[in-house]
Parts: C-alpha cells; structure tokens; sequence
C-alpha cells in the first residue's frame, strides 16, 4: 500500500505518490501552510476516520483571490494499492 498527495488547482489534478502516510501528511500540511501564508482562506479541512466508510479521511480546501482571479485549491490524501499483487 501507498499514499497519493491529490492537488487539485481550478479542477487540474496534480499526484504524487509516497511510501509513508505520516511523509505525505506532513508534505500536504507544509504546501497547505504555503498557500495560507501567500494568503488563501482556508475553507474546510478534515481530519478523521470515517468508520461507515472504513479509511482514514485528510483533506483541505483553499480559496485564493490574486490579482482578480479566484484559485480553488483542494488536498487530499488517499490510500493506495497495486491491484495485481499476488
């Protein structure tokens, strides 16, 4: 199994893959810590274990309003694996 840092800026997705959840964790708190200093609004951000659904949830959603154009920016990471393991 492995960890997928999904970055979304105005719907265009960006990943990119680590071996350690707790090395993606902190990747994703350090860029979301980035955007809010140059000045985006933190809109939402979920940190939690869904039990119904059974995984780990980590996601943060920005608004950044620079130069007359808003920039949606989205986080998340998500668990994954290589289906043709035996």
């Amino acid at each position: 199994m492995f960890t997928i840092l999904l970055k979304k800026v105005n719907g265009n997705a960006y990943q990119r893959y680590f071996k350690s959840f707790d090395n993606a964790k902190k990747v994703m708190d350090e860029e979301v810590s980035r955007w809010i200093s140059e000045g985006a609004e933190p809109l939402m951000k979920i940190d939690r274990m869904n039990i119904e659904k059974g995984f780990y949830e980590y996601e943060a959603n920005l608004k950044l309003i620079e130069d007359g154009k808003t920039y949606n920016v989205s986080f998340a990471l998500l668990d994954g694996y290589f289906q043709d393991e035996d």
